[in-house]
């Protein structure tokens, strides 16, 4: 199970584990695209073969990122400004 709490960051509980992982603190503009740019990370780091916990905080960070921004195509962050984010 995966559970998005917005500014609390995600709960995963699986058959052999359970994680949290926080929100990235940031000022929100507009939250339109942040659940489709957390899936669509999410989605991608786990084809980049990051285990589950990274690919986890590659997610929380690009959607972070997102809700920075206006709209829903715009906010979507590229891999370098995810990676600069996580570096942090």
């Amino acid at each position: 199970m995966l559970l998005r709490r917005g500014n609390k960051g995600v709960f995963f509980s699986g058959r052999s584990k359970s994680l949290v992982v926080l929100a990235f603190k940031v000022r929100v503009i507009d939250s339109t695209a942040a659940g489709d740019v957390f899936s669509g990370a999410f989605a991608c780091s786990l084809d980049r073969k990051l285990d589950l916990h990274n690919s986890l905080r590659y997610a929380c960070a690009a959607a972070a990122l997102s809700v920075t921004r206006r709209g829903a195509q715009k906010p979507v962050p590229r891999n370098e400004e995810i990676e600069s984010l996580l570096g942090e």
